[in-house]
């Protein structure tokens, strides 16, 4: 995926895809993660919803593998 960087009020900004603005909502601060070969955006903290539906999910993930014997 590729996006503009541009200069806005003499600070560098990343230009996201509409579709990402669930995941990055104006105002969300992120962190910005060097890796081989590029950069990795992520959120930082979760609102508690979100820390919620991540738990029940990963819960509900491994009570599955459990139950299949994995």
């Amino acid at each position: 995926m590729k996006v503009s960087l541009k200069t806005v009020s003499g600070e560098r900004v990343l230009c996201l895809p509409e579709g990402l603005g669930e995941a990055y909502e104006p105002g969300r601060v992120v962190e910005l993660v060097p890796v081989t070969g590029g950069v990795k955006v992520r959120p930082v903290g979760l609102t508690f919803t979100e820390a919620a539906t991540r738990l029940f999910t990963q819960k509900s993930g491994l009570l599955h593998r459990l139950g299949d014997g994995e």
